[in-house]
């Protein structure tokens, strides 16, 4: 899965920053199956493997700096 997202150029971008949710709220276990794709220095794609996921729709938390974004995205099998 691909998703669009935007960051501070001043400060660095990582996996780290991101986390995904299920709707009942439990974290989801991203380690390894996350993901950056920067295009310019402030944007890019953030790649999730979804592969063992079940269908549905997550919460992507991104957290980086003194900002925090959410996104629903969905899993389609």
């Amino acid at each position: 899965m691909k998703i669009s997202t935007y960051w501070d150029s001043a400060l660095p971008f990582t996996v780290d920053d991101v986390e995904i949710y299920n709707l009942a709220g439990v974290k989801i276990n991203t380690t390894n199956k996350l993901s950056i794709n920067k295009e310019t220095n402030y944007n890019g794609h953030i790649i999730w493997d979804t592969s063992g996921e079940h269908a549905g729709i997550y919460i992507v938390s991104i957290k980086h700096g003194t900002e925090t974004r959410t996104q629903k995205v969905m899993v389609e099998k």
